[in-house]
């Protein structure tokens, strides 16, 4: 979709508002959900990501990402985590969205 240069940042980037967090003007939403795989150390979950058109309610694109976390040596720091694909959330807008 083609959408004018001011919708993007300075990255060229643009913002889309959770579904819940969308405001009546906002053309554009996502729903994300959360699926625990194996529960417990370490545990496996996938993050689901799914891009709406506000108008018709129309699915523009959808991204799912595997997590891995914990299982690594116990201690005081953070358990390890691990993505697989690493960047589906930018990449998926930036598939969906183009500047004009």
């Amino acid at each position: 979709m083609k959408l004018p240069a001011e919708r993007f940042d300075q990255y060229g980037q643009i913002q889309i508002p959770a579904e819940w967090l969308a405001k009546p003007e906002d053309e554009y939403f996502y729903k994300g959900s959360t699926s625990y795989l194996t529960k417990g150390n370490p545990e496996l979950l996938q993050l689901r990501t799914l891009m709406y058109r506000k108008s018709d309610n129309k699915l523009l694109g959808e991204s799912t990402v595997y997590m891995r976390r914990g299982g690594g040596i116990p201690g005081p720091w953070h358990m390890p985590a691990f993505i697989c694909p690493q960047k589906t959330d930018v990449d998926m807008k930036e598939q969906i969205f183009i500047k004009e």
